[in-house]
């Protein structure tokens, strides 16, 4: 995954966290024992 942007309307509405585990659960099927994502410690996504 490079990047992800929720648009600021659907912000705060679970949908990030949707999109994340439909990854990993993508990134399992397709034969991945662990996946790493990150962000920026003044990203909102972080709070």
């Amino acid at each position: 995954m490079n990047m992800i942007w929720v648009d600021e309307q659907f912000q705060g509405k679970g949908v990030g966290n949707k999109v994340v585990l439909f990854w990993e659960e993508q990134m399992k099927q397709e034969g991945f024992k662990m996946v790493k994502a990150s962000t920026p410690a003044d990203e909102g996504a972080q709070l």
